[in-house]
């Protein structure tokens, strides 16, 4: 885990955490609800912000390259059944109404998200390539890759998996 990353939620990996932790002084953990699984030989770049209150799922071989935001829960604008509910986005707030949105996220075997690339929530398939700055809003095809805000699908990554 690269260094100034904030990991949010358990966290649960393929390996001893002391040793899988490059450099714990500049690393916040905040384990209040919510699951990240790590799998083997994952890098995680510096700078990332990883929120798993909503389930995260990192197998083994993928890469999350600097400045990557992963974002498997959100604050809703308002009470989507009920308008006249005044509500908050502050989670401080415990006496008030705060609605949320919660996506699971799975980067399957050999993803690969370029530099500052935001994810709200989806599958990446495996062996996947994500261009820098772009946004995931949903499912990704394995063995392609994809770039831009809409994100849109390139190429092949592999000619054969």
């Amino acid at each position: 885990i690269g260094a100034y990353s904030i990991i949010t939620a358990t966290i649960s990996v393929k390996k001893d955490i002391d040793s899988f932790v490059l450099n714990k002084k500049d690393i916040h953990f905040d384990a209040k609800k919510g699951e990240i699984k790590i799998g083997k030989y994952v890098h995680i770049g510096n700078h990332n912000i990883i929120q798993g209150f909503g389930s995260i799922i990192i197998e083994d071989y993928c890469v999350t390259s600097s400045g990557v935001k992963l974002y498997s829960q959100s604050n809703l604008p308002n009470w989507p059944s009920d308008l006249s509910i005044k509500t908050v986005s502050n989670s401080r707030a415990k006496h008030r109404v705060v609605p949320v949105i919660s996506r699971p996220i799975i980067l399957r075997e050999g993803a690969w998200l370029a530099i500052n690339v935001l994810c709200f929530g989806g599958e990446i398939g495996s062996y996947t390539f994500v261009k820098s700055n772009s946004v995931i809003l949903g499912n990704l095809n394995s063995n392609s890759i994809y770039s831009g805000n809409p994100i849109k699908f390139l190429q092949n990554r592999f000619n054969e998996i």
